[in-house]
């Protein structure tokens, strides 16, 4: 099914390399007619990024955006109102990870990481849902995590897992507060995917998965482009797990 993106504008946060969801979803994005902007706090990755977007035929430019400042935020928002005159796509992708157990963590560990993967998250929607309503539409998709269900994963400390419970509260929050905007607020969290970002061997874990292999950045890509579609507008506040029936809550 070919969605209804041509001429929408979606703005992929965290999007400043060839690899994980955050390219993968602009790719898909840009095969439906989208007309994307990579943003990141890499700005010469971002570019990069775009640049291999038009190659590829798409309309793609870069701007850059600390997720943790709102001016940064703004302007970002700002910007990409008045070139195209909408904001239709927020693809909430930026964040980080970090192993470690509680009694090892130190509180600067702790706070950038509720900065950048909740702060950050919060401080794209605020920004960006006044633009939104400006025009009666929106989309926003952020990306939680199978660990803010289960309560813990491979990757991710105590602190992300408290991070990405708090993404999937706000998308509850915000999904409800603006639906009558005509803006839908949505959450997808992945299982366990071979991003290409790490060098491991991911065969060990396959196997406790019943679909029997690790998840790819397009079948999570797949699940954010379906949210933030015009057919998907009577969805919001909803998180989908994307982990191949390894978790079903």
């Amino acid at each position: 099914m070919k969605f209804s993106y041509q001429d929408r504008v979606a703005i992929i946060v965290g999007c400043s390399n060839t690899k994980g969801f955050a390219y993968a979803t602009a790719k898909m994005l840009g095969e439906q007619g989208a007309v994307l902007v990579a943003a990141d706090i890499n700005e010469e990755g971002a570019r990069a990024v775009a640049e291999i977007l038009r190659q590829d035929g798409y309309q793609a430019i870069a701007l850059p955006v600390d997720v943790t400042d709102e001016a940064s935020q703004e302007n970002l928002m700002k910007t990409v109102y008045e070139k195209y005159g909408r904001i239709d796509v927020i693809m909430n992708v930026a964040g980080i990870s970090q192993s470690i157990r509680t009694l090892e963590m130190t509180t600067k560990a702790w706070d950038r990481m509720i900065a950048i993967n909740l702060t950050g998250t919060f401080l794209t929607m605020k920004t960006a849902i006044p633009y939104m309503q400006k025009n009666g539409y929106g989309r926003i998709v952020n990306l939680a995590s199978v660990s803010a269900k289960n309560g813990g994963g491979v990757f991710g400390g105590p602190h992300y897992i408290a991070a990405k419970s708090g993404v999937i509260g706000l998308t509850r929050a915000l999904g409800k507060e603006f639906v009558r905007d005509g803006i839908t607020v949505n959450c997808v969290a992945p299982g366990p995917c071979n991003t290409g970002l790490l060098d491991t061997d991911f065969t060990p874990m396959a196997a406790g998965i019943p679909a029997g292999r690790i998840a790819v950045p397009d079948d999570v890509a797949a699940a954010m482009v379906f949210l933030a579609s015009e057919e998907a507008g009577y969805i919001t506040g909803v998180t989908v797990n994307v982990n191949g029936g390894a978790y079903m809550g």
